[in-house]
């Protein structure tokens, strides 16, 4: 039997995949924004260039993919990456982080907070170039000396993950926060930096909303499902990789189906299957279903962990009046999820903010809204099945293995 080249990988929503399937238009127009910089780094205008889509749906993969490819057409060594989290922006400590680490590869200047601090070279540089007030009155000799040097240098592309969580933490950060979004966004500072960042579906209507200086109507990258093309090419090549390539097509098939062309469960379904599959003799209905099972399983803890992201309001959303909610078909109105909110919290005698509640489960990705007032969905392929059970409820043959009458060994 073939598998015994790989370790066991484990999954997360996060997790890059080994093998990258799809996504040629999104590396195409990003392609176009790097190469548009890299053509005259010294006066570069840069721009913000924003990625979004549902959790494991694989914006941090396209990231990785392009910066991969990047490296390979400019050669190592002749490109700038750095790498910030949303975390490390709004919790850094020094209000002075999120541009430490760009400073600090663009002109090599020690990334500590005595040299890039506000009273320091980095300081001075940074309040010449807009990034703080504090440094604008910074000796011009020394300034200039390195906002020159910064301009021969090589082209950065600044990551940027989770940006939707911008708006957390202590209020002077948040402001920071705003100011280097801006920045950004304007692209006029005349450094050959391409902004890159990754968020949520609903990523602009958050930032606007709390003046970030980014319009809700912002063109972005919204990346979607795959397509049936793209789960049956993505699933074998995956699979080949682990060191299995002899795989039946009717398993490969199940597989397919039950990942309903979304990433995380394309890669659920190969992980169980690497997992199961290693060091067995052959190929047998009953391994399929422990396949299946194994699949299913990891994509259970997904939508755990989607509710868990809700912290102690997770109670919330999962209980009999939210879930006699989601059965019914169609749109979500949004009084009606609150009423269901509102139900639970009388019946448990607990006062409650249903419209906070909402809001904290648009901003995890659970629900989705398209324009402000309209209908809710649930746009993570059968997280609404999920929820219209409790969480120990078997889901039943047809969600487990594709077929009511599966004819797998049970």
């Amino acid at each position: 039997m073939n598998g015994e080249n790989r370790p066991t990988t484990q999954l997360d929503e996060r997790i890059e995949p080994p093998v990258f399937i799809g996504r040629q238009s999104e590396l195409a127009d990003l392609r176009e924004k790097l190469e548009y910089i890299s053509l005259d780094v010294v006066n570069a205008k840069g721009g913000l260039n924003i990625v979004t889509g549902i959790p494991g749906v694989g914006k941090t993969a396209l990231l990785n993919q392009f910066i991969k490819e990047s490296i390979e057409v400019f050669g190592e060594g002749n490109l700038n990456v750095v790498r910030l989290s949303a975390e490390e922006i709004m919790f850094s400590g020094d209000s002075t982080g999120y541009f430490a680490k760009t400073l600090s590869t663009q002109t090599g200047i020690p990334e500590s907070v005595e040299q890039i601090g506000k009273r320091g070279v980095g300081g001075r540089i940074a309040g010449k170039l807009g990034f703080l007030k504090g440094g604008a009155g910074a000796s011009s000799e020394i300034t200039s000396r390195y906002v020159k040097e910064i301009k021969i240098k090589k082209p950065t592309i600044v990551v940027i993950d989770e940006i939707q969580n911008l708006h957390s933490g202590i209020q002077s950060n948040v402001d920071d926060a705003k100011r280097l979004m801006s920045y950004l966004h304007k692209g006029d500072h005349g450094l050959p930096i391409m902004a890159l960042c990754a968020g949520l579906p609903n990523t602009l209507d958050r930032l606007a909303d709390l003046e970030f200086g980014i319009s809700r109507n912002r063109r972005s990258l919204r990346l979607g499902l795959f397509s049936d093309d793209e789960t049956r090419e993505c699933i074998p090549a995956t699979l080949a990789y682990y060191g299995f390539n002899d795989v039946p097509q009717d398993w490969i098939e199940r597989m397919a189906t039950l990942s309903q062309n979304f990433p995380h469960h394309v890669s659920a379904y190969c992980i169980a299957f690497e997992k199961t599959m290693r060091g067995q003799p052959g190929y047998s209905k009953h391994l399929l279903k422990s396949v299946l099972d194994e699949g299913y399983s990891i994509r259970r803890e997904y939508y755990l962990g989607r509710l868990k992201s809700m912290g102690d309001n997770a109670k919330y959303l999962n209980n009999v009046y939210v879930r006699d909610l989601l059965k019914t078909d169609g749109p979500i109105e949004v009084k009606s999820l609150k009423r269901a909110i509102d139900g639970y919290a009388n019946e448990e005698e607990i006062e409650v903010d249903a419209e906070n509640i909402v809001n904290q489960s648009t901003a995890n990705g659970i629900f989705h809204r398209e324009v402000s007032g309209n209908p809710l969905s649930i746009p993570i392929p059968s997280l609404r099945t999920f929820m219209t059970r409790t969480t120990n409820e078997d889901p039943g043959d047809e969600e487990r293995y594709g077929d009511k009458k599966s004819g797998l060994e049970r």
